[in-house]
């Protein structure tokens, strides 16, 4: 005789650490997300980087206000790319559901960021920096919701800026070098 209760195989009771099945699916839903997001942002890094290498190349011992102008936009196009790019690393560094639900946020304020000083060079690339923002937008509270996490958004943005003073940091550093003639002064400040 067969006796359900004893001869019926009983599942395992669920691990603290394990995942639960709406994460396993709720990954599935998310990487296609998470790929086309960066596929979005390596469009407009590419077409930043674009804008900054067409830019004519200032030149003479003044630096006139067009050559100032096409620095400026130059700058504005570089810092935009270089913001980006620290956002691809966050999303592509962060893992697991806890890391994106805190990596993301962080890199949202960077590609808003990236798409506010892309807004004078280059308007078109704004579209796909939305486009990945509300993408990884979407992830975020996905992830959030599914790991339990809440992120600290006084540290996101205070993390997103450390991050953006370090690109505008490297692309005057780079500016720098290659116009040493031109006055910073004509640029509003923009390197010392």
């Amino acid at each position: 005789m067969i006796y359900p209760d004893r001869d019926t195989p009983r599942m395992a009771a669920p691990r603290a650490d394990a995942p639960s099945m709406a994460a396993a699916s709720q990954a599935a839903t998310l990487t296609p997300r998470i790929a086309c997001a960066l596929s979005a942002l390596d469009r407009a890094c590419e077409d930043l980087e674009g804008i900054a290498r067409r830019a004519p190349r200032a030149g003479g011992a003044r630096g006139g206000t067009a050559q100032a102008s096409r620095v400026r936009a130059e700058r504005s196009a570089l810092i935009a790319a270089e913001a980006a790019r620290s956002a691809i690393s966050l999303v592509r560094a962060a893992r697991g559901m806890r890391g994106l639900a805190s990596s993301l946020p962080v890199a949202i304020s960077l590609i808003r960021a990236a798409g506010s000083q892309a807004h004078g060079p280059a308007p078109a690339c704004g579209a796909s920096l939305a486009e990945a923002a509300a993408a990884l937008g979407g992830v975020a509270v996905d992830a959030g919701l599914v790991a339990g996490a809440r992120a600290d958004y006084g540290r996101c943005a205070a993390r997103a800026a450390r991050a953006l003073r370090g690109a505008r940091t490297a692309v005057d550093s780079e500016l720098s070098r290659r116009y040493p003639k031109l006055d910073p002064a004509s640029l509003g400040g923009a390197w010392a």
